[in-house]
């Protein structure tokens, strides 16, 4: 995220990543993660990008919606990818008018 305050107001209280590996994340925790590598790959060459792609609504109820979508990664180390599902609840007060809850994250072996 470019806007750290714009992060901070998406991502719920109760929110938890699980990333590809298994570890799970708080909110606090995947905020500070990102601050700290903010700036990373601002001049690499080729740039860092962050591609979605194979985006899937899969349930819509009351004030949740769960989504399923394939992230692909290209840094200069090389690209990666990983299917998620986002859990996501509406919010008001929140850029779009809803709030991150849950996202899981598992490796694609491509």
């Amino acid at each position: 995220y470019r806007d750290a305050e714009r992060l901070d107001r998406v991502l719920a209280r109760d929110f938890e990543l699980v990333a590809p590996g298994g570890a799970r994340n708080d909110r606090r925790a995947v905020i500070e993660w990102v601050e700290g590598n903010r700036g990373q790959y601002a001049d690499a060459d080729p740039p860092f990008s962050i591609d979605i792609e194979s985006f899937d609504p899969r349930m819509a109820e009351g004030n949740h919606c769960l989504v399923t979508y394939v992230e692909r990664q290209s840094a200069p180390q090389g690209e990666t990818a990983r299917r998620s599902s986002a859990l996501f609840r509406r919010a008001g007060g929140t850029p779009n008018g809803v709030e991150w809850v849950h996202l899981h994250e598992t490796w694609l072996d491509e």
